[in-house]
């Protein structure tokens, strides 16, 4: 749930980072999920640029500060594997870096009770929860090939995992079951959208275990993951769009890339997107999909090799069940872990993502002839 930050107390915790001469002018962003994330805009005549200013939700990330090693040993990775490159190859990429806290020297604060932490802000740069354009998918495809290849040095133990089971796809549908069954006990009228979601995951339940084959065969490559690479989490040049920076790195771990991959054409070939209350126009976009495959292959610098790929269309249907039953679980659960606007909220994105592996479905045949084609 939106923790009720008062204003007041969100601009008193700005001044940890820097001193004011006057009130900043405080704008929340509503992309993410999970934390409370803040633009702050300093007025004149402060001459410091806008920064990111964001909360840490220490229900989901109970030990906030493994996150900040993380982010750092993640930047330490990316600056060494940058300055590494040749000449020829410069690769036009940001990194955010983390703010201190200019009374401790902490690249963190703890104020009324909650962990935060500031970030640049990237000047110049735009994100979009919803990627219409095919083109455009492309382009944040090689930009995911650019970020597997810059964090591909980094030592796995240098990486703290946040969220235990986190892509454990079977894991979330016993979560999600054993919660279903207490909910059940507790409520005696379930509603038709209700009936229609449990009825849904119950007859698909077999999409959670689509990769445990290949998994079992070491068939899939292990590297550092982003692990949530949602459209709205790549900054993008505002005037050529190519993309400049993979924000929101919490769920970062040593993963399977076919996740990433999957969870961001989960994200991107979703033409109306992931909160769209146009449900019936919900669909898997097949040129979205295709210009994905050739946007991340076309990088020379690419970890997972074209084979692999053969297991993408598959992975795309287990990330996608996944995702579902986590919103279903947290409805069932009484919204508590991600960030919700209405009791409903939860029921409505589940819906989404069930009727997205729907069109994957439909289309099942077309998807995996053109994946075959590519590689």
């Amino acid at each position: 749930m939106k923790s009720n930050l008062n204003v007041n107390i969100v601009e008193d915790v700005v001044f940890n980072f820097f001193n004011f001469a006057s009130r900043p002018k405080i704008t929340t962003l509503d992309s993410g999920n999970i934390n409370n994330t803040f633009l702050i805009l300093p007025q004149s005549p402060d001459r410091i640029d806008p920064f990111i200013l964001q909360c840490i939700n220490t229900e989901i990330f109970p030990n906030p500060e493994v996150l900040i090693k993380n982010y750092i040993n993640i930047e330490k990775s990316i600056w060494i594997k940058l300055n590494s490159l040749s000449s020829h190859k410069l690769y036009q990429w940001v990194h955010p870096k983390l703010l201190y806290d200019i009374h401790t020297n902490y690249p963190f604060c703890v104020a009324y009770g909650f962990y935060w932490r500031a970030f640049e802000y990237i000047n110049l740069s735009i994100n979009y929860d919803i990627i219409k354009d095919p083109g455009l998918v492309k382009k944040i495809f090689f930009g995911l090939s650019k970020f597997h290849y810059l964090v591909s040095d980094l030592n796995p133990k240098d990486i703290t995992t946040s969220i235990n089971n986190f892509h454990n796809t079977p894991y979330y549908l016993s979560e999600y079951r054993s919660s279903l069954t207490t909910y059940i006990q507790q409520n005696k009228n379930i509603d038709d959208l209700i009936n229609h979601i449990i009825n849904y995951i119950n007859l698909n339940f077999n999409e959670a275990f689509l990769l445990e084959e290949p998994k079992k065969k070491n068939l899939l490559s292990i590297g550092i993951i982003h692990g949530d690479p949602k459209a709205s989490n790549f900054l993008l040049d505002k005037s050529t769009l190519d993309v400049l920076s993979l924000i929101d790195l919490d769920t970062c771990s040593e993963g399977f890339l076919l996740y990433d991959l999957a969870d961001c054409a989960r994200s991107c070939c979703n033409p109306v997107g992931e909160e769209t209350d146009e449900i019936e126009n919900v669909v898997f976009d097949i040129f979205s999909y295709k210009n994905a495959i050739e946007g991340y292959i076309s990088n020379d610098d690419k970890i997972i090799s074209k084979n692999e790929l053969y297991y993408l269309p598959f992975s795309i249907r287990a990330i996608t069940f996944e995702l579902a039953v986590r919103f279903a679980t947290d409805f069932l659960r009484g919204n508590v872990y991600f960030n919700v606007d209405d009791y409903y909220h939860n029921l409505r994105r589940a819906n989404v993502q069930l009727k997205l592996l729907h069109s994957i479905k439909l289309q099942w045949e077309q998807i995996q002839l053109l994946t075959h084609e590519i590689i």
